[in-house]
């Protein structure tokens, strides 16, 4: 596999000392200065174009800086030129040259002429392609020659300073955009991919290139891009329509349908599979279906790493409604929905191999096996309404979810001693169905201050309210054999449950401020005081009845587990935050602000249980201040970088639920039984934490963030386990003294952009150690203090290469490693996992598309190493005059190797997991898109 990575970075090597050669054709350079024949005054931001003379083909173009000056470079050698100067109210001016190779040509001074006006008409003979409009940036789509099958992604990519990068991401001038709108409007949920990979390029009449919140400094500004359709009110479509079958019984069958209009957009979407496609995200579904097709950075692809054999069905629409949208003001008055339905059949066999540390001599080593077959139902449903009105605007929001699941379990398992050999087996087998309804709704209404008067004036302010419903009812059965050989023991049981979940939940939440001018009668410049306020009231009704079936077949009721109770608790936060915001700045170089804040509030939280079961009537009542100190610093360099600082000082409170107090204990959980323990006490969490970014604000943008999270925990919760003779397990939770945890991470990119070319580089990394106390009872009734030291190291890393958009080239790494001591037994667990994959697509001319993906997997449990191979093939071509149709041949996982590895470190546990996975397969498709943008 080394020797393999080792040929691709050859390869990119290669491509890119090709693509080097290639551009040192184009290495001419014009410069020179644009002027005003009579005032004598230097033209800011006039249109500077070149052609090429003989097919009158635009090679490149600029706009003039504030001092007039213009500079293009990467320009043809030996060849006729001309260069076109706009200007509004100027006559166009217009100079023929030829470049050798290597010139840099200097033009000097160039005098435009103010437009007579009389003069009625006038002969334009070239198209500028861009021009500022006021504080708007326009690109003329026209003045751009492309493909006729071209998209709007193809036509970003030629406008200066705005690069589309291999993942999608789009920056206009080293800076991420915020929003990519089309006709200053979201296109089907916001996702510029959506837009750019459908819109077909002859469909646009201009690109628009902007800054939002112009009021506030650099730091707050926002750049957006707007694609201006040259039939704002036509109606158009745009879709995929695909099937797929494959000779191992394989399918991939996708219908999608998207249809907008100037203020209403549709879509519609049908799929199945079985080859572990999954998404209950519409928005990715339609996203992944584009004309443009994929690449090597899709989102809905088979994933390899998903456990069992999946069939998927799903059928589900959106649709958005725009009642106003007004781009110069930045106002909205929209609605939204979407809708899915999902249906999922999963056959999931497991292998478990768990090592549980006794002490230095003994282990006791459980292995089970066990296979699942579910059927899942849902039907899932999200809305919205939004307005805004200048600084007012009202958010609601809601989601519902209808699901209904069928399992059905069979397991066996067994627990051997190394000291002792058989302590006991287990078989067991549960069928279970479960249905659940679900309501999330939110509503959001609000002013906010003008930035420039942030300081200045009172009056900023915003409610919250939040409902949350849940009804869950489960109906189980659950047949029992287990045998302890040691103690010469037998238990079977065949029972029945029928549990119920319903709760209800209010959440609200408020802030006013600055209140320092009513309090004080003046304002003091840059401080303000704002009133906070949280309070969550919640009513949950839990019920469970059980029933077990004797030998003979009848029924009886089982009191010991059956139960009902109910649960109401109360959550309420109030308090004061003072802020200190200054700022520095000079406009066009610099912009620097810090922030200080002091956040102190008061939680007051009460629980109440009341249950037909007199052991779980509890009543709790806490009060607990929480103080947050928090402190940033931004400092913004006008088109060079922008560095931000931030830190948080604070103190939080982990209250103990129900099932960690009062639990009811079910015999049927032979292992790991929670016994609970009423006398539990909140954990006291103080926290520090720090985050630093660097962005440099360039083309070829450079991101790194670094970030550290310390919690030092008074009261921790942490488990008390018992093993007996036998291997069964319980466990219930107490306080510790203390417990640390430490949290560092990282993540930078690196992006370069060589004319046609593009390389991406993007690592990111997490190390977390935790010192957690606990306390183990062995089979002889000893009792060990123990101290878990966890140590979990994180590592990511990938390149992406893009060469003259014919080839895609990918390489990926990951680690993780998972190290833990437990003090007490003197023993270390380390389990750790390798990924290295590597991916190539390939587009010959402009019908064909090649594509290769190769995994390697690697992973070393209990020092004990194991790898397996995964290789992806793909060849597809497109048809017809509009490229509107594709057949694509596809060969996944080849070599038939494919398997799941999964690993878990718990206190005194290591256990290694084996699951079935999706394997070799090929499948031959069709697919059609159906595309219409002009009446």
């Amino acid at each position: 596999m080394i020797n393999k990575v080792a040929v691709i970075f050859l390869l990119l090597i290669a491509v890119y000392s090709v693509s080097a050669q290639v551009n040192t054709l184009r290495n001419g350079l014009v410069e020179g200065q644009i002027k005003d024949t009579v005032l004598n005054r230097v033209l800011p931001t006039a249109t500077v174009s070149v052609y090429s003379e003989s097919e009158y083909k635009l090679l490149g173009y600029t706009l003039t800086d504030r001092e007039g000056v213009f500079k293009i470079a990467d320009l043809p050698a030996e060849q006729a030129l001309k260069l076109v100067v706009s200007y509004l109210g100027y006559t166009q001016l217009q100079r023929s040259f030829t470049l050798r190779d290597g010139e840099k040509l200097k033009l000097g001074l160039l005098n435009m002429q103010i437009q007579p006006n009389m003069l009625e008409e006038i002969e334009i003979t070239a198209v500028p392609p861009v021009r500022m409009n006021g504080d708007t940036l326009e690109f003329n789509a026209s003045a751009f020659h492309l493909d006729p099958n071209a998209v709007a992604e193809d036509l970003l990519k030629k406008l200066p300073g705005v690069v589309v990068w291999g993942d999608g991401m789009i920056t206009v001038n080293g800076r991420e955009i915020d929003a990519l709108l089309v006709n200053g409007k979201p296109f089907f949920g916001g996702h510029s991919k959506i837009a750019t990979q459908n819109i077909a390029k002859n469909a646009i009449e201009k690109v628009q290139v902007y800054k939002k919140n112009l009021m506030a400094n650099a730091i707050d500004s926002t750049t957006a891009v707007n694609l201006v359709l040259k039939e704002p009110n036509a109606i158009g479509y745009f879709g995929k329509g695909s099937i797929g079958a494959g000779f191992t019984n394989r399918h991939d069958l996708t219908a999608n349908l998207n249809a907008f209009s100037a203020v209403n957009q549709f879509s519609g979407i049908i799929g199945s599979n079985n080859i572990n496609k999954e998404s209950n995200d519409i928005g990715v579904l339609i996203r992944n279906n584009t004309f443009k097709g994929s690449n090597l950075q899709s989102e809905y692809e088979t994933d390899f790493s998903k456990m069992g054999d999946i069939r998927s069905r799903k059928a589900g629409f959106f649709a958005e409604h725009f009642l106003r949208s007004d781009l110069s003001n930045q106002n909205m008055n929209k609605i939204k929905i979407d809708y899915l339905r999902n249906i999922v059949d999963l056959d999931l066999r497991r292998d478990i191999d768990a090592i549980t540390a006794i002490n230095e001599d003994e282990d006791q080593r459980r292995k089970s096996a066990d296979q699942t077959e579910t059927n899942q139902k849902a039907h899932l449903t999200n809305g919205s309404y939004f307005n805004k009105i200048g600084n007012f605007s009202i958010d609601l929001t809601a989601k519902i979810a209808i699901e209904r699941d069928n399992s059905q379990t069979n397991l066996i398992d067994s627990v051997m001693s190394t000291a002792s050999g058989l302590l006991s087996s287990r078989r067991q087998g549960k069928n279970i169905e479960t249905d659940r309804k679900l309501l999330d709704l939110n509503f959001s209404v609000g002013h906010d201050k003008d930035q420039d008067r942030s300081f200045l004036i009172p009056g900023d302010w915003k409610i919250d309210y939040g409902l949350k419903t849940v009804d869950k009812s489960e109906s189980s059965r659950n047949v029992l054999d287990f045998t302890a050989v040691s103690q010469s023991f037998r238990q079977d049981f065949d029972r029945l449950s029928d549990y119920r979940h319903r709760a209800i939940e209010h959440r609200f939440a408020g802030r006013y401020g600055n209140l320092l001018k009513s309090i004080l009668r003046r304002q003091i410049y840059n401080n303000s005081i704002e009133l906070v306020g949280d309070l969550t009231l919640g009513d949950r009704r839990i019920s469970n009845i059980v029933a077990d079936i004797s030998g003979g077949g009848l029924l009886a009721d089982n009191n010991n587990l059956s139960y009902d109770r109910k649960e109401d608790y109360v959550d309420l936060q109030g308090g004061i935050v003072w802020t200190y915001s200054g700022r520095k700045q000079l406009s066009g170089r610099f912009s620097t602000r810090n922030t200080l804040s002091i956040d102190v509030r008061n939680q007051i939280f009460s629980l109440n249980n009341t249950s037909n079961r007199s052991f779980q009537n509890l009543s709790l009542n806490y009060s607990r201040i929480l103080p947050k100190i928090s402190y940033s610093i931004t400092h913004h360099k006008d088109r060079r970088f922008q560095n931000s600082f931030k830190a948080d000082l604070l103190s939080k409170f982990n209250y103990p639920e129900i099932e960690n107090l009062v639990p009811i204990v079910d015999s049927a959980l032979v292992f790991d039984v929670n016994l609970g323990n009423r006398s539990l006490k909140p954990s006291n969490n103080r926290e520090l934490h720090l985050s630093f970014t660097h962005r440099r604000l360039k083309t070829n943008a450079f991101v790194y963030s670094l970030y550290l999270k310390l919690s030092d925990i008074i009261d921790p919760l942490g488990f008390f386990t018992s093993i007996d003779s036998t291997g069964k397990s319980s466990y219930y939770m107490d306080n510790f003294d203390r417990s640390h945890v430490l949290d560092f991470g990282y993540e930078t990119s690196q992006s370069y952009k060589f004319d046609n070319d593009q390389l991406q580089i993007r690592s990111s990394g997490n190390l977390n150690y935790s010192s957690l106390p606990n306390r183990l009872r062995l089979p002889d009734q000893s009792v060990f203090m123990n101290t878990t030291q966890s140590v979990r190291l994180r590592v990511n890393a990938d390149l992406y290469y893009s060469f003259h958009e014919i080839v895609e080239a990918s390489i990926k790494y990951a680690f993780l490693q998972n190290r833990i001591t437990h003090e007490a037994s003197r023993t270390t667990l380390t389990n750790r996992s390798h990924k290295i994959g590597a991916a190539a697509l390939v587009k010959c001319g402009k019908k064909w598309v090649a594509g290769v993906e190769a995994t390697h997997n690697s992973v070393t449990f209990w020092d004990m190493p194991s790898s397996f191979n995964i290789v992806n093939l793909k060849l597809s071509k497109r048809f017809l005059k509009q490229d509107n149709l594709e057949l694509t041949l596809s060969g996944s996982d080849i070599f038939n190797q494919n398997q799941r590895l999964f690993f878990e470190n718990t206190l005194y546990t290591n256990s290694q997991e084996r699951q079935n996975m999706l394997r070799r397969y090929y499948l031959l498709s069709v697919a059609y898109y159906p595309r219409k943008f002009t009446k």
